[in-house]
């Protein structure tokens, strides 16, 4: 099993025989692995008990080997410890909604190394702080409906963090413009930095983007879903360039 606090940062794009990812130090490495895995959360059919998974749509391995699963169907965050055969709630698990104690859709999880968890909220259109061992959570980025402005986030399903704790969100908006956004800790706004202009397979655009990552130099590479490439976006670029990945 591959524990991306260890090995990458952030994986790119995967086949059956190999990952790649983006290392600690930015380099893209190409890694080949058994696809015969060792279960470690799951497999006990759909559903809503401590042992079961509803749709789960991302995950983060902390340094202690625990994942923390972001279990979309549930509107929770389980956090399976190694080796267990249950999950523990540690966010959410009261039924979708957009109060403080709630989730819609957690599409994705990270977890700082006191505990605490960003959660990447799709259906409220936000990323939720959540303090450990806290039932409610604050609204760090978005929350103010779905929309192309700058404090705005629309339907996304990835969040990714580099070092220095800044964030990046692959947004698809409702009106066809497809970007990937930063914000720094503490902002009120995003910045964009992927996705200038519409959405389509132009060099300026991406349609639907799945992942995005920005390595030391400031270069964002964007996993851009329905135009099948990966794209380089260099710092304060307004255009991308296909980035070759073989797997």
């Amino acid at each position: 099993m591959l524990v991306p606090s260890t090995t990458f940062t952030k994986i790119v794009a995967a086949s059956t025989s190999a990952v790649t990812g983006i290392a600690a130090n930015g380099t893209a490495t190409i890694l080949a692995w058994n696809p015969d895995g060792d279960i470690v959360a799951g497999n006990n059919g759909y559903g809503d008990q401590a042992n079961q998974l509803c749709y789960p749509a991302g995950y983060y391995i902390d340094k202690n080997g625990f994942v923390y699963v972001a279990d979309s169907g549930n509107n929770r965050i389980q956090k399976w410890a190694p080796d267990s055969v249950a999950g523990e709630t540690v966010a959410g698990g009261q039924g979708a909604g957009n109060n403080a104690s709630q989730l819609n859709y957690p599409a994705s999880v990270h977890v700082d190394d006191d505990g605490n968890m960003y959660i990447l909220d799709s259906n409220n259109y936000r990323v939720q702080y959540w303090p450990k061992n806290s039932a409610y959570a604050n609204t760090t980025a978005g929350g103010r409906g779905s929309g192309s402005g700058g404090n705005q986030i629309s339907f996304a399903v990835s969040m990714t963090f580099d070092s220095y704790g800044n964030f990046y969100i692959a947004e698809t908006l409702e009106s066809s413009r497809s970007r990937v956004t930063k914000w720094v800790p503490n902002a009120t706004s995003g910045t964009v930095v992927a996705g200038i202009e519409g959405q389509d397979s132009g060099s300026d655009q991406l349609n639907n983007p799945s992942g995005a990552y920005e390595d030391n130099n400031g270069t964002v590479y964007v996993a851009d879903t329905y135009n099948h490439r990966v794209q380089k976006w260099l710092k304060n670029a307004r255009n991308g360039t296909a980035e070759i990945i073989r797997l």
